[in-house]
Protein backbone atom coordinates (compact mmCIF):
# COMPACT_ATOMS: atom_id res chain seq x y z
CA UNK A 1 0.00 0.00 0.00
CA UNK A 2 1.69 3.65 -0.85
CA UNK A 3 2.52 5.61 2.16
CA UNK A 4 -0.06 8.33 1.23
CA UNK A 5 -3.00 5.62 1.16
CA UNK A 6 -1.79 4.40 4.37
CA UNK A 7 -1.46 8.24 5.82
CA UNK A 8 -4.86 9.11 4.83
CA UNK A 9 -7.13 6.24 5.95
CA UNK A 10 -5.85 6.33 9.66
CA UNK A 11 -6.20 9.86 9.38
CA UNK A 12 -10.14 9.08 8.34
CA UNK A 13 -10.05 6.24 11.06
CA UNK A 14 -8.67 7.96 13.64
CA UNK A 15 -10.29 11.88 12.79
CA UNK A 16 -13.64 10.56 13.09
CA UNK A 17 -13.47 9.52 16.66
CA UNK A 18 -11.05 11.77 18.40
CA UNK A 19 -11.14 15.36 20.07
CA UNK A 20 -9.01 17.71 18.35
CA UNK A 21 -7.16 18.79 22.10
CA UNK A 22 -4.19 18.00 23.93
CA UNK A 23 -4.31 14.44 26.14
CA UNK A 24 -2.51 12.44 27.86
CA UNK A 25 -1.40 8.78 26.79
CA UNK A 26 0.28 6.18 28.19
CA UNK A 27 2.01 5.04 25.31
CA UNK A 28 3.81 7.93 24.82
CA UNK A 29 7.02 6.95 26.31
CA UNK A 30 6.81 3.97 24.18
CA UNK A 31 6.41 5.82 21.07
CA UNK A 32 9.65 7.88 22.40
CA UNK A 33 11.51 4.54 23.26
CA UNK A 34 10.83 3.50 19.40
CA UNK A 35 12.72 6.19 18.21
CA UNK A 36 15.43 6.48 20.39
CA UNK A 37 18.12 3.80 18.74
CA UNK A 38 17.72 6.89 15.91
CA UNK A 39 16.55 9.84 16.91
CA UNK A 40 18.25 11.49 19.66
CA UNK A 41 15.67 12.72 22.17
CA UNK A 42 16.82 15.34 25.01
CA UNK A 43 14.37 16.95 27.13
CA UNK A 44 14.99 20.44 29.03
CA UNK A 45 17.52 21.67 27.19
CA UNK A 46 18.74 25.22 26.95
CA UNK A 47 16.90 25.47 23.58
CA UNK A 48 13.16 25.63 25.48
CA UNK A 49 14.14 28.97 27.02
CA UNK A 50 16.43 30.14 24.69
CA UNK A 51 13.76 29.86 21.75
CA UNK A 52 10.86 29.33 24.06
CA UNK A 53 9.52 26.25 22.18
CA UNK A 54 7.06 23.51 23.38
CA UNK A 55 10.11 21.34 20.98
CA UNK A 56 11.62 20.52 18.19
CA UNK A 57 12.77 18.04 15.82
CA UNK A 58 15.79 19.14 13.87
CA UNK A 59 18.85 17.24 11.94
CA UNK A 60 22.27 18.01 10.91
CA UNK A 61 24.36 16.94 8.40
CA UNK A 62 23.20 15.47 4.80
CA UNK A 63 23.41 11.99 3.35
CA UNK A 64 24.02 9.19 5.31
CA UNK A 65 26.02 11.82 8.13
CA UNK A 66 22.72 13.04 8.99
CA UNK A 67 22.36 13.14 13.04
CA UNK A 68 18.82 13.66 13.97
CA UNK A 69 17.77 15.34 17.65
CA UNK A 70 14.11 15.71 18.65
CA UNK A 71 13.64 18.25 22.02
CA UNK A 72 11.07 18.12 24.13
CA UNK A 73 10.17 21.08 26.89
CA UNK A 74 8.17 19.44 29.35
CA UNK A 75 9.48 21.33 32.66
CA UNK A 76 9.51 18.98 35.39
CA UNK A 77 6.44 16.70 34.78
CA UNK A 78 4.78 15.80 30.95
CA UNK A 79 1.07 17.14 30.60
CA UNK A 80 -1.11 16.61 27.91
CA UNK A 81 0.34 19.55 26.30
CA UNK A 82 3.64 18.28 26.16
CA UNK A 83 1.93 14.68 24.84
CA UNK A 84 0.29 16.52 22.13
CA UNK A 85 3.82 18.07 21.61
CA UNK A 86 5.72 14.75 21.74
CA UNK A 87 2.81 13.79 18.93
CA UNK A 88 3.76 16.48 16.63
CA UNK A 89 7.27 15.72 16.84
CA UNK A 90 7.40 12.38 15.58
CA UNK A 91 5.01 13.44 12.54
CA UNK A 92 7.93 15.69 11.81
CA UNK A 93 9.79 12.10 12.18
CA UNK A 94 7.45 10.43 9.88
CA UNK A 95 7.84 13.17 7.54
CA UNK A 96 11.70 12.77 7.08
CA UNK A 97 11.80 9.65 7.03
CA UNK A 98 9.07 9.68 4.21
CA UNK A 99 10.98 12.22 2.49
CA UNK A 100 14.08 10.16 2.75
CA UNK A 101 12.39 7.32 1.00
CA UNK A 102 10.71 9.47 -1.98
CA UNK A 103 13.70 11.74 -2.28
CA UNK A 104 11.36 14.84 -1.92
CA UNK A 105 12.68 18.20 0.05
CA UNK A 106 12.44 18.26 3.80
CA UNK A 107 9.46 20.11 3.83
CA UNK A 108 7.28 18.10 2.04
CA UNK A 109 4.19 16.70 3.85
CA UNK A 110 3.22 13.67 3.33
CA UNK A 111 -0.08 13.58 2.18
CA UNK A 112 0.67 14.82 -0.98
CA UNK A 113 -2.60 15.70 -2.37
CA UNK A 114 -2.86 19.33 -0.91
CA UNK A 115 -6.70 19.64 -1.32
CA UNK A 116 -7.10 16.78 0.97
CA UNK A 117 -4.47 17.84 3.49
CA UNK A 118 -6.28 20.78 3.60
CA UNK A 119 -9.63 19.41 3.49
CA UNK A 120 -8.41 17.77 6.93
CA UNK A 121 -6.79 20.40 8.39
CA UNK A 122 -9.31 22.64 7.76
CA UNK A 123 -11.50 20.02 10.02
CA UNK A 124 -9.16 19.08 12.55
CA UNK A 125 -6.93 21.79 13.07
CA UNK A 126 -8.26 25.01 15.09
CA UNK A 127 -8.49 28.31 13.31
CA UNK A 128 -6.02 29.20 16.35
CA UNK A 129 -3.29 26.92 15.20
CA UNK A 130 -3.83 28.16 11.75
CA UNK A 131 -2.58 31.95 12.64
CA UNK A 132 -0.03 30.32 14.88
CA UNK A 133 1.72 29.18 12.31
CA UNK A 134 1.01 31.14 9.77
CA UNK A 135 2.59 34.35 11.81
CA UNK A 136 5.52 32.50 13.16
CA UNK A 137 7.15 30.19 10.25
CA UNK A 138 8.01 30.77 6.47
CA UNK A 139 5.36 29.81 4.21
CA UNK A 140 7.48 27.19 2.94
CA UNK A 141 7.15 25.34 6.29
CA UNK A 142 3.35 26.05 6.48
CA UNK A 143 2.12 22.54 4.96
CA UNK A 144 4.68 20.41 7.37
CA UNK A 145 3.33 22.32 10.09
CA UNK A 146 -0.28 22.29 9.28
CA UNK A 147 0.62 18.30 8.77
CA UNK A 148 2.20 17.65 12.18
CA UNK A 149 -0.74 19.20 14.13
CA UNK A 150 -3.29 17.55 12.13
CA UNK A 151 -0.82 14.63 13.27
CA UNK A 152 -0.87 15.30 17.34
CA UNK A 153 -4.49 16.12 16.68
CA UNK A 154 -6.16 12.84 15.21
CA UNK A 155 -3.35 10.14 15.93
CA UNK A 156 -2.54 8.77 18.89
CA UNK A 157 0.82 7.67 20.13
CA UNK A 158 0.12 3.25 19.49
CA UNK A 159 -0.78 4.37 15.55
CA UNK A 160 2.78 6.83 15.20
CA UNK A 161 4.16 4.06 16.19
CA UNK A 162 2.73 1.80 13.96
CA UNK A 163 2.67 4.42 11.12
CA UNK A 164 6.82 4.38 11.64
CA UNK A 165 6.87 0.63 11.43
CA UNK A 166 4.59 0.60 8.38
CA UNK A 167 7.15 3.35 6.74
CA UNK A 168 9.76 1.12 7.63
CA UNK A 169 11.67 3.92 8.99
CA UNK A 170 13.77 1.87 11.49
CA UNK A 171 15.59 0.73 7.77
CA UNK A 172 16.04 4.37 6.54
CA UNK A 173 17.26 5.83 9.73
CA UNK A 174 19.42 2.84 10.80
Amino acid sequence: MKIKNILLAAAACVASILPAEARIERKTSTMLETIAPYVLIEFNTDDCEEYNILGAYMTVGDGAGVGRKMVLCPGEYMNSEDHATARHEMVHVLQHCVNVQRGTPRNTPIVKDIDKLAEMVNEHVSEDDVVFIKSNYPREKWLIEFEAVLGENVFTASQLIELWNNFDCESVFA
